[in-house]
C-alpha cells in the first residue's frame, strides 16, 4: 500500500460524511445536550434525598423563642428609658439597709444625688453653638509643630536616617 492513496478529483464522498460537514449538531451537539438532559434526570433522586435531608435539620421556629423571649413582656419606649437613666431615684437599689452605722453612713452617702445638669429632648440647631478659642498651649508655635527657628532636618543628614 502506498503512503499517500491516490483519489481521483471527481470521486464522490461518503453520504454520511457529507451529512456531518452540513450539520455538525447532529453528531456534537445533539448528543451534548442528551447526556445533559439524561443526567439531570438520573441525578434527581440524590438531588431530593439533599434537600430532604436539609428540611430535616431546619425548623421553623417562632421570633420570640428564638430569641429567648417572653411573650408577655412589656414594650420598651426611649423616652422613659431616657428618663429613667437620667434619675437616680428611679433606678432601683443595690445597697441594702446594714446594722452598723458606719456602712449605713456610706450608703447614705452613696446613694446621694449628683448635682447633674438634666438633659432636654428639644432639637438642638448649629445656630446654637458659639464658637470658642481655646488658648495654646506654652511652646507651641502660632502655626503648628515645634519651635519656629528650628527646621525640619534633611533625609541622610541625621546619623538614624543612614543605613549603609
Amino acid at each position: 500500500m502506498p503512503a499517500f492513496p491516490t483519489r481521483p478529483l471527481n470521486a464522490r464522498p461518503n453520504p454520511l460524511v457529507q451529512k456531518v460537514r452540513k450539520h455538525p449538531f447532529i453528531f456534537f451537539g445533539l448528543p451534548f445536550v442528551g447526556i445533559i438532559v439524561g443526567a439531570s434526570f438520573a441525578l434527581q433522586a440524590f438531588t431530593q434525598t439533599r434537600y430532604d435531608y436539609h428540611q430535616t435539620k431546619v425548623q421553623t421556629i417562632e421570633k420570640e423563642s428564638d430569641l429567648g423571649m417572653k411573650a408577655d413582656r412589656r414594650k420598651v419606649d426611649l423616652r422613659e428609658e431616657y428618663y429613667r437613666l437620667n434619675n437616680p431615684d428611679a433606678l432601683p437599689s443595690t445597697h441594702s439597709a446594714s446594722s452598723e452605722p458606719s456602712l449605713s453612713s456610706l450608703d447614705a452617702r452613696s446613694t446621694a444625688k449628683p448635682s447633674r445638669k438634666k438633659f432636654s429632648m428639644a432639637a438642638v440647631s448649629q445656630d446654637d453653638y458659639e464658637p470658642v478659642r481655646v488658648p495654646r498651649p506654652q511652646g507651641v508655635a502660632e502655626w503648628g509643630a515645634g519651635n519656629a527657628v528650628e527646621e525640619a532636618p534633611l533625609k541622610g543628614y541625621r546619623k538614624e536616617d543612614r543605613w549603609v
